[in-house]
């Protein structure tokens, strides 16, 4: 009261556009007390804010108010769930607070309570807060195999055999293909009539698995930019580096160094994976664990189209839409060295916005949805 004696009230007082007070009722109180002590003051400066829901009112005084105050942890740690109940992203949460936004989305979790239906992003728009997932289907079994297969019943996929020396027919039995990877085998109504169901071997590694070496390949902006569309921004990139994250731009990323299978994922993911040795499976599981434990809101993933692999099968079991890029990507490297891989490119989607991505990506190829 003191300060607004000598100087007036400095900090303006925010309105809503009927005049209710959203921040600054201690500032207004003691302006009115002055005035009726006879001190002369001048009226305090009105910063009035439009158009805003109840929510949006609320985290606006709270984001005012952490912005002045020195917290402690404990109310720190109140201020960022309120928020959260409120329907705000955990960017704007750790901005407002002060803190990472790993931090904020920990602190809500370690709270156990509910997420809010919705969130609204920075630009405004609602967004649902938590993914919501499709039930999978659980594998066939088949138990009953003709005379050369196993003895016991398990998983089996439909194998096509074909004469080595019929180039029409091995050309046809590709349509028919499918994997050893625990999902239900396909109805293949058209499939020749040599398909039979047999056990699932380890078939021998495909090409992309051979992949070791240079893991910096890094993703032209375009597809960065096409990324940062359908989800709004990019909260994490969980294998990234300095130099790579300056094309990104993810609020947070790590290195090799850090390993990020090794902490928990959040938020908006992009990801374009290593693939020496079987980083590219682990990194395709942690984010099968992310999406279906909804530790994250959406994710684009850049993986070689190796549809013969488990864990390319397995990352489509959580798609929402997958492109099929037309040519293959010219990565870009420290060196300035355009690099092109020998296979072609799949940009995966897991989230609430699949016509969003199919809007954005169908520039960069075939756009694919699951049937149900």
């Amino acid at each position: 009261k003191a300060s607004i004696a000598a100087a007036g009230v400095e900090v303006p007082i925010v309105v809503d556009e009927a005049g209710d007070i959203l921040d600054g009722h201690h500032r207004m109180r003691a302006y009115y007390e002055l005035k009726a002590a006879g001190v002369d003051v001048p009226p305090p400066a009105k910063d009035i804010r439009r158009g805003l829901s109840e929510s949006e009112k609320r985290n606006l005084a709270r984001t005012l108010n952490a912005v002045r105050r020195q917290m402690t942890k404990e109310q720190r740690n109140k201020l960022i769930v309120a928020m959260r109940e409120d329907g705000m992203s955990y960017p704007q949460i750790a901005k407002a607070v002060g803190v990472d936004p790993s931090t904020a989305y920990r602190t809500f979790a370690n709270a156990k309570v509910e997420q809010p239906a919705t969130i609204t992003g920075r630009d405004g728009k609602e967004r649902p807060a938590t993914m919501p997932r499709r039930p999978q289907p659980a594998p066939v079994r088949y138990a009953d195999v003709d005379d050369d297969g196993w003895g016991d019943p398990g998983l089996g996929v439909p194998v096509v055999e074909v004469d080595q020396g019929d180039e029409d027919e091995q050309e046809g039995a590709g349509a028919f293909a499918t994997y050893a990877c625990g999902l239900p085998a396909l109805d293949l109504p058209h499939a020749p009539a040599s398909t039979r169901f047999v056990s699932a071997e380890p078939a021998a590694k495909p090409h992309v698995a051979h992949n070791s070496g240079n893991n910096e390949w890094y993703t032209p902006a375009e597809y960065i930019e096409a990324a940062r569309v359908v989800m709004g921004w990019i909260d994490l990139d969980p294998a990234s580096s300095e130099l790579a994250n300056t094309v990104v731009k993810a609020i947070a990323y790590y290195t090799a160094a850090d390993n990020g299978l090794d902490h928990k994922w959040w938020g908006n993911i992009w990801l374009n994976p290593p693939y020496a040795g079987d980083l590219v499976g682990k990194f395709a599981d942690k984010l099968i664990y992310s999406v279906e434990g909804r530790h994250i809101d959406q994710a684009i993933v850049l993986v070689n189209n190796a549809t013969e692999t488990v864990w390319f099968q397995t990352l489509m079991g959580v798609a929402d839409a997958v492109c099929f890029l037309r040519s293959r990507i010219s990565y870009w490297s420290p060196e300035g060295v355009k690099r092109q891989p020998l296979q072609g490119q799949a940009v995966i989607y897991a989230g609430p916005h699949p016509d969003r991505f199919a809007g954005e990506f169908d520039a960069f190829g075939y756009i694919l949805k699951p049937w149900s």
